[in-house]
């Protein structure tokens, strides 16, 4: 039997120093990332409905048309971090990052710390492993990926308590908080639902059996994570998209992809190269017999490490197990979006590595009995191997173009990396290599809304608002619930003077995602071109409401008042605008005209 060393045992000096270098080692390689941008779909799905809500409980709600649901996904804790990051850090991405090192750091300790309460060989390099494989740099360096980060704090801590529990049955207190904990980690991301059988794993390797009483203790758990992971998958077909014919994936066709899977997880993990945002997409062909090697090798490894499990110890058997699990989520037995232009991520194995690390680092135990090679200087010849690998990809994701480019030349027949290529080039204002990679984008896939609104996006910008509504058209027809297009949509009608269009395309925007001030002050200043006060006062309320520093939006409201005759509730709301926006002129003696209109006598009325 294995017995546990408790949480808050003392830390010897020489321990106190692991702890200070494992934190170094999980922060320093990542420091390139600090000042990184918002990258991907950062801001359309985390930011944005993050800033943009009011009251942050409305994510924690069950409804499909929540702010979370809206987004597809369920992972209300996550959201709720995200909108207090919003209103601390606002546009300045450096407190985002700082927040994912912090955790990444925090998770690194409790993995090591954990590793020291089971008493697994080596504990340091792994938790070492855990904290500079390159791998993880995408967890890291990817703002939106706080979802993952602190799900895996919660992931962790649950673990410790039932440690805590198990050494101290007497005390309730310890299981309860589990259960809170594991439950956090479910609201921070669904992949969490393979605590409970993580546990029965981590048992069966303590004691060699489970007994009644822990499978008993565990039941809430698995009733948690059923209850919620179908939730989360509902979800993920209804409001995601994963649904319709390019997610049909026959049963057996999921099998290779998971299997082949599993074996890229281990070879990314022996072989860290590529690093790539986006991996190319197999063909999968069941008529092909060399697919079926891969889940006969998963099959042989796994029947083998339990066949032999006496004779080895069960630790590989354990270590094979918690890294299928950890990583069954997202293996493609159950179907999800990302599937369409790619089967595998690095930030799935981020929890999944540390079975991984820990099968590693006691092999290499085992290999240097004999000989007189000491953990430190192997930690430090994989520090030095790994570091660099590592500090290279931080410093792609500092920018969208230097976060795709890489991938694109690896990756060159994706359409979804080469769409977001061309995304980041009209961002980075090359126009030309931006047509370029949309073009290419809509070559390997036609159906491809992102490269479509790309185009668009250029046509705009070259002034040729016709091509920009012709693009527009097309990736609507594909993509009818992206309210941002449908913004941008309205920007182009409007320039062509079709302002009736254009009202319908924001208001089509706003039927999709009404927490949008950007899109409802647009609407007011539509209004106010067509003449429509009271509607344009109505829509700069809604700008001020969501937003109450956006001083543009009170300018135009003050305007829509002012045209409506109500220069008593213009003034407040044009001075308002004035404290808010930079010193203007204009505004200042349009403030000045209306305090004289209100403090000009009104004519008497005759008898």
């Amino acid at each position: 039997m294995t017995q546990s060393t408790p949480i808050l045992a003392p830390l010897s000096r020489r321990e106190w120093s692991l702890a200070l270098l494992l934190l170094l080692a999980a922060l320093l390689p990542f420091l390139p990332t600090i000042h990184g941008q918002f990258q991907w779909d950062d801001e359309e799905l985390h930011i944005h409905p993050a800033a943009t809500t009011s009251n942050p409980l409305t994510f924690f709600s069950l409804s499909r048309s929540s702010a979370t649901a809206a987004q597809g996904n369920y992972y209300p804790l996550s959201m709720l971090a995200f909108w207090c990051e919003a209103r601390l850090f606002g546009a300045d991405t450096t407190g985002y990052h700082a927040i994912n090192l912090a955790l990444h750091a925090g998770n690194v300790l409790l993995a090591w710390l954990l590793l020291r309460r089971l008493k697994l060989p080596w504990p340091f390099l792994i938790a070492m492993l855990f904290a500079i494989h390159p791998i993880v740099v995408e967890t890291v360096a990817y703002i939106s990926e706080l979802k993952n980060l602190l799900s895996a704090l919660f992931f962790l801590t649950a673990a410790h308590l039932w440690l805590s529990w198990q050494e101290q049955p007497g005390k309730i207190q310890f299981y309860l908080l589990m259960i809170l904990a594991f439950l956090a980690a479910m609201l921070a991301k669904s992949t969490a639902c393979t605590l409970p059988a993580a546990i029965l794993l981590l048992e069966y390797f303590r004691h060699g059996r489970l007994n009644r009483r822990t499978i008993l203790a565990t039941l809430p758990l698995f009733l948690i994570a059923a209850a919620l992971a179908a939730f989360f998958i509902s979800t993920e077909h209804t409001k995601v998209g994963a649904a319709g014919a390019a997610f049909h994936f026959p049963l057996l066709d999921r099998i290779l992809i998971a299997s082949r899977a599993l074996c890229f997880y281990l070879t990314k993990f022996l072989w860290p190269h590529p690093i790539l945002v986006v991996y190319p997409r197999w063909t999968i062909d069941p008529g092909a017999p060399w697919q079926y090697l891969f889940p006969a090798a998963v099959i042989a490894a796994i029947a083998a490490f339990w066949l032999l499990r006496k004779k080895i110890t069960r630790g590989p058997f354990i270590a094979a197990a918690l890294f299928i699990l950890l990583l069954s989520p997202s293996l493609g037995l159950i179907v999800y979006y990302p599937m369409l232009f790619t089967f595998v991520a690095d930030h799935y194995a981020y929890l999944a590595l540390l079975p991984l690390a820990a099968a590693f680092a006691a092999l290499l135990q085992r290999l240097t009995r004999e000989l007189p090679i000491p953990q430190c200087l192997l930690c430090g010849i994989i520090a030095v191997l790994l570091i660099p690998i590592t500090v290279t990809q931080a410093f792609r994701w500092r920018t969208d173009i230097t976060l795709w480019q890489p991938t694109v030349s690896h990756n060159p027949d994706n359409w979804y990396a080469t769409a977001n290529l061309a995304y980041a080039c009209l961002n980075a204002g090359r126009d030309v290599d931006a047509q370029k990679w949309a073009a290419h984008s809509l070559h390997l896939k036609e159906d491809n809304p992102r490269a479509h609104f790309t185009l668009a996006l250029g046509s705009l910008r070259q002034g040729d608002p016709a091509a920009a509504i012709a693009e527009y058209h097309r990736g609507l027809e594909l993509e009818p619930t992206n309210a941002v297009a449908w913004l941008n949509n309205g920007y182009a009608l409007e320039q062509a003077g079709q302002l009736a269009d254009a009202e319908q395309a924001y208001e089509t925007s706003l039927h999709l995602d009404n927490n949008q001030p950007k899109i409802w002050n647009e609407l007011a200043v539509l209004r106010l071109r067509r003449g429509a006060w009271p509607a344009a006062a109505a829509a700069a309320q809604n700008a001020v409401a969501l937003a109450p520093t956006y001083g543009l939006a009170y300018a135009n409201l003050a305007l829509a008042l002012e045209m409506e005759g109500n220069i008593a509730s213009a003034i407040p709301a044009l001075e308002r605008a004035l404290r808010l926006l930079p010193p203007n002129d204009r505004l200042q003696e349009e403030l000045a005209r209306l305090q004289q209109m209100q403090a000009a006598p009104t004519p008497a009325s005759r008898p």
